[in-house]
């Protein structure tokens, strides 16, 4: 009996831990779906400057109603470069999640333009505005599928794209295995970044998306000339504070408020301010 016994609990066992994912995937064809085709009465193609504006806004993440994101209001023009920097929780994630309609908005807006984001249609807003996450993930095909998936591009711009980057020696014929598992993290990153630029985005959201890449550093810079050169708002998430002068403004979050926001080097001058305490722990 204690011998069968125990042969009972491990399958027993063994059947939850396979049935969770059955019980996940139900869930996930609960969800509300987006309304990706929905029609949109705005026209960008009026708009002459793309600046983007918070006002008084309060977020949280899904159906809970209670704000984890408190009265963020500041103004980023076109073609700034702004860095946010915080601890783990602070609320960087859901600030820059609620550009692509991700995150909840209880209280407040976002404006592109003098256009209110929650009356753009999901597919209209996330042409304009492209979010390249940590961990990226890409599906089987080859290169030049990665990179341009719904066939709209020529080969020449797709090519341009990755000599911008320096992506090298990449042939776009070349087959990628289901997820990419053929691929380094770090080509990864490299190819959704340039997937991301081919569209000419007006903005582009990196959440520490150059983790993988070994240089960082060069990626940013050829980033920033790229934004230079197309006039793209570049919005990012940063971890690693050795490359943060060379933004044009930093916002620091913390509690879910915008704790300070300047240039770099002047917030550097506050030695009791909080982004220097994150820039002295960090190196």
């Amino acid at each position: 009996m204690p011998i069968y016994l125990a042969w009972v609990v491990k399958f027993m066992t063994e059947l939850e831990d396979c049935l969770n994912a059955v019980e996940r995937i139900v869930e996930y064809t609960e969800l509300d779906h987006e309304d990706l085709f929905e029609e949109s009465d705005d026209d960008f193609e009026d708009i002459n400057e793309f600046d983007l504006k918070f006002e008084k806004l309060s977020l949280s993440h899904g159906d809970i109603l209670r704000p984890v994101v408190h009265n963020v209001n500041f103004q980023i023009p076109q073609g700034q470069r702004v860095a946010l920097v915080g601890r783990s929780g602070s609320g960087k994630s859901t600030i820059i999640n609620s550009l692509s309609g991700m995150s909840r908005i209880v209280q407040g807006d976002i404006k592109i333009g003098n256009i209110s984001l929650s009356s753009v249609s999901i597919l209209n807003l996330r042409k304009i505005i492209k979010t390249v996450p940590q961990d990226v993930h890409v599906f089987g095909g080859t290169i030049k599928d990665i990179l341009d998936p719904n066939k709209e591009y020529e080969i020449q711009d797709i090519k341009r794209v990755l000599d911008d980057l320096e992506i090298k020696d990449q042939d776009l014929d070349s087959e990628v295995e289901s997820f990419g598992d053929n691929l380094s993290m770090a080509l990864k990153q490299e190819l959704v970044i340039a997937h991301a630029i081919l569209s000419r985005p007006k903005v582009l959201v990196m959440d520490e998306a150059t983790s993988a890449i070994e240089d960082d550093r060069l990626m940013i810079a050829k980033l920033f000339k790229i934004c230079k050169n197309l006039n793209i708002t570049l919005i990012s998430v940063v971890h690693r504070l050795s490359n943060i002068t060379s933004y044009d403004r930093v916002l620091v979050i913390g509690d879910g408020r915008v704790l300070e926001d300047g240039k770099p080097l002047e917030l550097l001058k506050k030695p009791m301010g909080f982004f220097s305490s994150l820039y002295r722990n960090s190196i």
